[in-house]
């Protein structure tokens, strides 16, 4: 299958912090365009948003010439097994970003001895990806990686919703009727909340990590703040 990449940036000239994003499987059958309504959303926060479905080089030409990547300003971005990917990135050189988001991780990189790396981490798990056809799987899921990771990390798990939920809607379902994994069962509720939700605390996280406004980690921190039932919520930010 051919890679694909998919940019997405603010409409105002300037400079922007980066989410360099990688779907469920790198490479495989799941395209980094499932997920554009979510990332169109990160976008509108001020943040370049590269998806890719394999790892890139020069992506200034994908950019219009007025907007420029702060490319000390560089976040990890993943859904599923793409943080396997991830993870061992950071693992090869924890200096390749300032910061990182798994999103439902899963991972086989993440048994054994601990990561140590002391990158800003986010991991944001859901009740439903355990359940049924599970795509998320105890041990190697966000809480291992929690676990696991040094700090600055921060944890959230949302209740009654899925591994799919995340998706825009012709890939939520295919998802949801062929079973794949578990899903909260109805669109409405999935669009626009829920999407509205996760990418608002992928940039409050950004906001909180790239752009140094520590205040907007409180919508990841303080559950007053956040608009859904949160089964757990922890963080660690200091060292």
């Amino acid at each position: 299958m051919a890679a694909m990449i998919s940019v997405i940036y603010p409409d105002t000239a300037g400079q922007y912090p980066m989410l360099y994003f990688l779907p469920s499987t790198p490479g495989g059958p799941v395209s980094v365009e499932w997920y554009s309504d979510t990332l169109q959303r990160v976008v509108s926060h001020g943040f370049i948003v590269v998806a890719v479905d394999q790892i890139k080089q020069n992506l200034q030409k994908y950019l219009d010439g007025a907007i420029k990547v702060l490319l000390d300003r560089v976040a990890l971005g993943c859904h599923s097994a793409g943080c396997d990917t991830t993870l061992q990135m950071l693992q090869d050189n924890s200096s390749t970003a300032n910061s990182t988001i798994f999103l439902e991780p899963f991972s086989m990189s993440i048994l054994g001895k601990n990561p140590g790396i002391k990158v800003p981490a986010y991991m944001y798990g859901t009740q439903l990806s355990e359940e049924l056809s599970p795509c998320s799987l105890p041990g190697l899921d966000y809480r291992a990686f929690y676990e696991k990771w040094a700090c600055p990390k921060w944890i959230t798990e949302v209740a009654s919703f899925g591994h799919c939920d995340i998706l825009d809607h012709l890939w939520w379902e295919t998802c949801h009727y062929g079973h794949f994994c578990k899903t909260v069962g109805n669109w409405s509720l999935v669009y626009p909340k829920y999407h509205e939700y996760v990418s608002g605390a992928i940039s409050s996280f950004l906001i909180g990590t790239l752009q140094e406004y520590k205040p907007a980690l409180h919508y990841i921190e303080n559950t007053t703040l956040i608009p859904l039932q949160m089964l757990s919520l922890d963080s660690k930010a200091s060292c």
